[in-house]
């Protein structure tokens, strides 16, 4: 996890900040790795996960000053104001040495290791090894864009995620939240069950606008996704149809329909749709 941590500051080091301000961009990542991983520990102690030795006072130690709640607000919050001192320093760069995306992943990349399991952290330096080799290859846009829509969905049931009712995951529903609220609650968990998917999704916009693709079109990626999805959607209406009367109708089949709702509406048209689209208008 320290590692995963590690890289995720040297990337914030790299991308996210000047190398003509060597204060901020050497303070900057060791306060938002800081608060990240204190969150984030706290969050795993307080969960019951094992913890190794050298890790297990840091979260009785900080316990005294700030609450889980706190924690979270904190972690959210730094991570905002970084977020928006690299969108305004990009915006009054007129250069423009690099895309808005480059900067803005590794806040993203920060926030989603706070929103998934604690045991799975370290599948992201295996997404990072994956998505550098991705942009050096001289692969075409299209094997690229594949590439990306297959690891969506092997990072999804890597982290842990299938296609069950109970494999839904609501440890980090509530970061950050005192009281049950719907619209947040709702979007906290899909988050955290989706980290891995929106990870890639933006990992996608990144290579096409940041690596040796830089020239294709992002519709393209829509296209890719757009046919895969519509295909399995329509296979799997047409299974549901032929085994309606099938006992598993209820316990296998409609759970997945449920859960292929939520790859085409949230993932899908939210999140590679109207999110990455406005990503690439920015970028």
């Amino acid at each position: 996890m320290i590692a995963t941590y590690v890289l995720a500051g040297y990337n914030l080091y790299r991308y996210a900040f000047p190398r003509n301000d060597a204060f901020r961009r050497n303070v900057w990542p060791i306060v938002l790795v800081s608060v990240s991983i204190l969150f984030k520990i706290s969050m795993a102690a307080e969960a019951g996960e094992r913890l190794p030795l050298w890790l297990q006072h840091i979260p009785y130690a900080w316990s005294s000053f700030a609450s889980l709640v706190t924690k979270a607000r904190i972690s959210f919050v730094a991570l905002s104001l970084g977020l928006l001192w690299f969108s305004y320093r990009w915006t009054t760069d007129l250069k423009k040495s690099q895309s808005w995306i480059e900067g803005a992943f590794t806040f993203l990349n920060l926030f989603l290791l706070g929103q998934s399991r604690y045991a799975n952290i370290p599948l992201y330096l295996l997404f990072e090894a994956q998505r550098r080799l991705l942009e050096l290859s001289d692969a075409g846009v299209d094997w690229l864009a594949v590439s990306c829509l297959w690891m969506q969905h092997v990072s999804f049931f890597a982290l842990g995620n299938s296609n069950s009712l109970s494999s839904v995951d609501l440890t980090n529903a509530y970061n950050g939240i005192t009281s049950y609220s719907i619209p947040f609650v709702g979007a906290l968990t899909f988050i955290s069950n989706w980290a891995g998917p929106i990870w890639w999704s933006m990992a996608a916009i990144r290579i096409y606008l940041g690596g040796s693709t830089k020239d294709g079109k992002y519709a393209d990626w829509m296209g890719w996704s757009s046919g895969f999805h519509g295909i399995a959607m329509l296979f799997l209406v047409g299974a549901c149809i032929i085994l309606r009367t099938h006992l598993f109708i209820w316990t296998v089949f409609s759970p997945k329909f449920l859960f292929q709702v939520v790859w085409m509406v949230l993932q899908h048209i939210a999140i590679e749709g109207i999110v990455g689209s406005t990503l690439c208008w920015i970028s």
